[in-house]
């Protein structure tokens, strides 16, 4: 059980808070927790508190994590823990863990720096015994292990080893164990279940028995479910009959039990919980009983008293069966119940107080209900409730009124107002007017011309005038009669009047249910209306008030009006939601003596901050009731207490205690999760650790993450508000209200550090932060390594393109010059082809003349032969140049596209026929074979004779030419390819043939495979030019081939049209 230290202050706070409520008659402020508020059963066994301020409560169906907002609940089903059937709880600060014990399944150990179960020990791996009754801190900082059989063993936690203590082994050791306690001067207590108590002495090994006798100085019971050493080394002994302090000297026990009619006696004797909180004072818990809590230091006097703290009274306990008590490092205090969970008391006495009729529940919806407030002359407060009246003394009920007799039975009291004699006036619901003198209690009604008056407010003049207000109009009492002012109801806007009060200057102000307010001077004459319209921010008047300066609040249903000045009505005023209010509709209205205007909503409580010219919200979070409170329910006492009617009681509290200095613990990061997506589609969610200095690292993928933050002190984690900063994401703080979870999406990868700090509702930010720095890991294609390898295939790449840059550009300059010398090859050979054509053209008329007069010499028969043969070589000669000039003009003319074709349809295969013929005839070698093959199909096709006979020509003149011996074949026949049919002209040889590297270049111009060769058989290189040439013009296709016993093949295609 660990004990906090406060500082002196702090301590005087808590003293003053526990001496008063908790010793006198006042209530007992004690919160609840249960299965309704999360926890995983009712049944607590134990509670203990980490080193970060985490509450562990220990449950006999689960282990239960409190961060001071949720439960976290750990079990079988969603962890590692052995057990859901719990005995004690154990937190290790040294070691930040968690040590739990299990009634049948051993010891669970809890890291909670990586939030995992990282051990469990039973009999099979170590442990004497799996059957874990108490967990208690040994004096060298280990843990005393107490099993229910065997014995007891010391844990090592930095080794992990245990020590048995056997009762085997140790002579007078025997039965079965509830609990153990180390005294620090090598003692160590236990208690049994039916065997008393023992004291080993850790260094001799020996054991002290003590069981109960007849001597009353003997243990009291022999079942000891609890040993407790306080701050002055006692030793206090819980039994099944009875507190005992025990006295190790005289080996004595000095025994407090429960005595009948004495409500200062133990409640109950059987023990099963002691501890001490920060005051001294220890707290006994008790099977049946409660709590009872005395303080050590009347041991001296002699006048031992307990106070009593049972369940079933008000703010009391919730059951009588206390089974375990804790007080954690901020002073708050727990009980564990057997029953009900847990009840919890805060070390801050409440700034906000709920009163409650007696015999009122606070469950109960209607017995509650306080309709309107006042306090008398003796300070007592009255409340006006159904059919009865409340006074209270301070927080205690001094006595009920009721109305039964006087007033109807169905009624409620709406108004309450003390005159100045003291007496205090009743507006009772469709019932009248009653009277009350506080100093005799005695009930007066008021005469009324309507009995069934609906009573809602009083005003007294300064004369003794009272005026009434009611749901139909003003009244006055005079004469102890009330009388209707008719003059004033005729001017009302709305005869449903809701209240009245008096300016400074004497006008009477009259607020109403749904017509706005109105102002009537001295004479009741009309002279201003407020509504909607000009100031309002509702028809409906709920309360009026002016205050110090003279200026008029009015609360409607939206909001409340101020009229600083009422003489000017103009300058009214409306604060509503635009200026923080939580909640518009506004019930009453209140002045402190600082001034400062406070004001009940069906939301809470609210303080008009002038400063700031904005609302200060208080609502449950601080203590203030649930549900509505009253229209005008409000009264300030002669301490400058203001008090609130609602619904749930009258609330109760002091302005100057708002703006006391609150004490707030540190935020605490209580979990980092993040959430990442497998292939399956499957969220993966995982808890991160959170080590103090270290940085959290992310996977890439894990970039979704929220982290939770908390106050752990759970008195004020309901009024804190947080602001966040995640720097490196953001550059400015987030408020995030009272939320304290916040979500992260898709984050880039880098580093991050979440701040985040906390303030009280209403109050200045804390100085205080606490942060965490998160990384998030890139990627492997983003990693620094991938990026040096992204710069080197960058830089090769740059490199290989710098090249390919630098060898394009010398292709291109390349290129470039080739196309120049192409182009300068081309001009060449067109000038020298014009050349060729004007030379051609001056030496074809000389040859024509010279070829003339040569027939005719050869003709002349007196010629001798020799001379004969002589013109003969001259006439060849000179047809052989003239056919040269001829082929030259030919080519020009394809050149220089001037060929024009003169195409007629005819029969292609008869003029082959007749060109083959002619040539074989025309052979003059014996040696070589020519043959001529015409297919018999159709051939007749379009085609320029002229041009065809010069394909043939050509190619025949090559072929006998250049085949000294073998044989010449011609052949034209009709092919279809792919559906098209074909004239094909085949010329083929056997002659020398042509090599592979210049078959491609044959129909070049001026090309000669060899020139020694072409030049003996008379060659100019143009003729296969021509009749490419030739055969483009007539759209058809040329080709040439080797053949494979030698010779070439002219294969000539001309497509066959229909």
């Amino acid at each position: 059980m660990r004990i906090s230290h406060f500082t002196v202050t702090f301590i005087a706070l808590c003293l003053s808070f526990l001496t008063g409520p908790l010793r006198g008659q006042g209530s007992h402020p004690f919160r609840h927790l249960n299965v309704d508020n999360g926890l995983s059963s009712n049944y607590v066994v134990d509670i203990a508190q980490d080193y970060q301020g985490f509450i562990w409560i220990a449950t006999e169906s689960g282990l239960n994590k409190f961060d001071g907002t949720e439960v976290t609940v750990y079990n079988t089903q969603n962890s590692a823990l052995s057990s859901n059937e719990l005995n004690t709880v154990y937190c290790d600060p040294s070691t930040r863990t968690v040590y739990i014990g299990t009634q049948r399944h051993g010891l669970c150990v809890y890291d909670c720096v990586s939030q995992q179960f990282t051990a469990r020990y039973n009999s099979q791996n170590g442990l004497l015994s799996s059957d874990v009754t108490d967990l208690s801190r040994a004096a060298d900082g280990g843990i005393w292990v107490t099993h229910y059989h065997l014995g007891v063993e010391h844990f090592d936690p930095k080794s992990h080893t245990f020590t048995p203590w056997r009762m085997s082994d140790i002579a007078h050791f025997e039965g079965t164990s509830w609990c153990s306690r180390d005294d620090g001067n090598g003692h160590l207590y236990v208690g049994h279940d039916g065997q008393g108590m023992s004291l080993i002495d850790l260094k001799q090994r020996t054991c002290r028995s003590f069981t109960h006798q007849d001597d009353p100085h003997s243990l009291p019971g022999n079942i000891v479910h609890c040993i407790f050493i306080d701050r002055d080394h006692r030793v206090w002994v819980g039994t099944n009959n009875g507190l005992a302090l025990f006295h190790p000297e005289q080996g004595t026990f000095t025994t407090f039990r429960h005595e009948e009619g004495n409500p200062h006696s133990l409640l109950s004797n059987y023990v099963y919980d002691i501890g001490q909180a920060d005051d001294g004072r220890l707290w006994v818990c008790t099977q049946m009983g409660g709590v009872s809590i005395l303080d050590p230091q009347a041991l001296s006097s002699g006048d031992v008293r307990f106070d009593n703290i049972g369940a079933g009274q008000r703010d009391g306990i919730s059951s009588a069966n206390a089974r375990c008590f804790f007080q954690d490092s901020f002073g708050n205090i727990w009980i564990g119940n057997y029953r009900q969970g847990i009840d919890f008391l805060s070390y801050e006495r409440p700034i906000f107080r709920t009163l409650l009729p007696t015999g009122s529940s606070t469950d109960a919806s209607g017995a509650n209900q306080v309709w309107s407030l006042a306090v008398d002359n003796r300070s007592l407060l009255w409340a006006g409730c159904e059919n009865r009246l409340v006074a209270f003394d301070g927080e205690r009920e001094a006595f009920t009124l009721e109305l039964t007799g006087l007033a109807s039975p169905n009624t409620h009291v709406n108004a309450l107002y003390k005159d100045r004699k003291g007496l205090l006036w009743l507006g009772l619901y469709n019932d009248g007017v009653l009277t009350c003198d506080p100093a005799t209690r005695r009930l007066t009604r008021i005469a009324s011309p309507n009995p069934a008056l609906d009573v809602r407010d009083f005003h007294e003049d300064a004369d003794g005038t009272t005026w009434v207000a009611t749901r139909n109009g003003l009244y006055i009492c005079r004469n102890g009669k009330l009388e209707r002012r008719d003059d004033i109801t005729r001017q009302l806007p709305d005869r449903m009047v809701n209240r009245i009060l008096r300016d400074r200057k004497g006008n009477l102000w009259v607020g109403t249910f749904g017509k706005g307010i109105v102002a009537f001077n001295p004479a009741y004459k009309l002279i201003c209306a407020l509504d909607e319209t000009n100031g309002l921010g509702s028809n409906a008047v709920n309360d009026c008030l002016v205050d110090r300066q003279g200026g008029i609040w009015i609360a409607t249903r939206n909001g409340i009006s101020c009229l600083p000045d009422p003489s000017r009505p103009k300058d009214c005023r409306l604060y509503s939601g635009k200026q923080g209010l939580v909640n518009v509709h506004v019930r009453a209205l209140a002045e402190d003596r600082d001034g400062e205007i406070w004001l009940s909503t069906n939301g809470g409580i609210s303080r008009w901050n002038r400063k700031e010219q904005q609302f200060e919200n208080y609502t449950s979070d601080e203590g203030v009731p649930k549900g509505d409170f009253m229209d005008g329910a409000v009264c300030t006492d002669r301490n400058g207490q203001l008090c609130f009617g609602s619904q749930r009681g009258v609330c109760s509290f002091s302005p100057t205690d708002i703006d006391r200095p609150r004490r707030l613990s540190p935020v605490v990061i209580t979990e980092v999760r993040s959430f990442s997506s497998t292939g399956d589609m499957k969220n993966l969610e995982r808890i991160l650790p959170l080590a103090d200095g270290q940085t959290i690292r992310l996977a890439h993928d894990e970039n979704t993450f929220h982290i939770a933050f908390n106050v752990m002190d759970y008195t004020r984690s309901r009024q804190v508000e947080y602001a966040y900063l995640m720097e490196g994401l953001h550059t400015a703080w987030f408020e995030n209200g009272n939320d304290h979870r916040v979500m992260f999406r898709n984050l880039p990868p880098g580093t991050y550090t979440f701040r985040v700090k906390a303030r009280l509702r209403n109050q200045p930010w804390s100085t205080d932060e606490t942060s965490v720095s998160i990384r998030i890991l890139p990627p492997l294609w983003l990693t620094g390594y991938a990026k040096l390898f992204y710069l080197a295939v960058g830089c090769l790449l740059l490199y290989l393109a710098l090249r390919f840059y630098k060898h394009r550009l010398e292709l291109e300059n390349r290129l470039k010059l080739e196309r120049h010398q192409h182009e300068n090859d081309r001009k060449l050979n067109d000038e020298r082809l014009r050349f060729y054509t004007n030379m051609t053209h001056e030496l074809r008329t000389p040859l024509t003349l010279i070829l003339g007069p040569l027939e005719d010499l050869l003709q002349d028969k007196t010629l001798s032969p020799g001379h004969a043969n002589k013109l003969s070589a001259i006439r060849d000669s000179s047809v052989r140049l003239l056919n040269l000039i001829n082929q030259l003009l030919e080519f020009r003319k394809t050149e220089t596209e001037n060929r024009r074709l003169c195409v007629e349809r005819a029969d292609l295969g008869k003029l082959v026929q007749e060109i083959g013929l002619r040539y074989k005839e025309l052979n003059s070698n014996a040696r070589v074979d020519f043959r001529l093959s015409i297919a018999p199909t159709d051939t007749t096709l379009y085609f320029d004779p002229d041009v065809m006979t010069i394909i043939l020509d050509n190619l025949l003149s090559n072929a006998i030419k250049y085949t000294p011996q073998g044989s010449i074949s011609l052949s034209i026949a009709t092919e279809t390819t792919d559906g098209t049919r074909h004239t094909v002209i085949r010329i083929s040889d056997t002659g020398h043939g042509i090599s592979a590297e210049a078959l491609p270049h044959i129909f070049e111009r001026f090309y000669r495979i060899d020139k020694g060769r072409s030049r003996k058989q008379g060659g100019t290189g143009l003729g296969l030019a021509i009749v490419k040439n030739a055969v483009a013009i007539h759209g058809g296709t040329i080709t040439a081939r080797e053949r494979e016993r030698g010779g070439l093949e002219f294969v000539f295609t001309l497509k066959k049209h229909s």
